[in-house]
This record gives C-alpha cells, sequence and structure tokens, in this order.
C-alpha cells in the first residue's frame, strides 16, 4: 500500500460530498491501514528522483497528469512494483506495469 494512496482516499474522505458516509469511509480507511501495517510504502528519495524525472517528461510532452498519480508512479518504479488502477491509461506511458483489477 502506497502512502500516496492513503492520501488519495484521505482526499476523498475530506471532500464535501461524502459528509454523511463519512464515518463509513474513515472506519474503511482504518481497516485499509491495518490490514497493510508493515506493507506501507513511504515517498523516499529514489521516488523523489523518479518523481522528476516524470515531471520533466510531462512538461515536454505538453501533457497534464496529476500530481498524485505522477508520485504513485515514481513510487512504483522506485520499489520495482506494479499499479492496480482502473486508470491504466494515466500510467501506461511511466513504463509503470498498471494492473486493471477489474479486468483481471
Amino acid at each position: 500500500m502506497s502512502t500516496i494512496v492513503i492520501a488519495e482516499i484521505r482526499s476523498g474522505i475530506e471532500n464535501p460530498t461524502t459528509a454523511e458516509r463519512r464515518p463509513a469511509l474513515e472506519r474503511w480507511l482504518a481497516d485499509i491501514e491495518l490490514a497493510h501495517a508493515g506493507r506501507t510504502l513511504s515517498f523516499d528519495s529514489a521516488a523523489t528522483h523518479i518523481l522528476g524525472t516524470l515531471v520533466a517528461r510531462r512538461k515536454l510532452q505538453k501533457q497534464e497528469t496529476k500530481l498524485l498519480d505522477l508520485q504513485i508512479a515514481a513510487q512504483a518504479m522506485a520499489h520495482n512494483c506494479p499499479v492496480a488502477t482502473r486508470n491504466v491509461k494515466d500510467f501506461a506511458w511511466t513504463g509503470v506495469a498498471p494492473i486493471d483489477p477489474w479486468r483481471a
């Protein structure tokens, strides 16, 4: 589990449109973190350098990509991990092995 993914989930939980479901979402996130205790990837120095390269590539290509997606890709590349996502196209250009769990 990526700390960046946890941040992305947290952002969704804090969205005003999820106010009614927030308690259930808070429990769900706590369960996810507990299930992945000791197996959570932090955003480290290697990922930081890869992120800089990815950002520069996107600027050269005049393409916009969400910073969180770039961070997730950089983290996956630094740790030689695949990325589970429904948005395969958002990661395919990075060289990361995206896996669509809804199609796998």
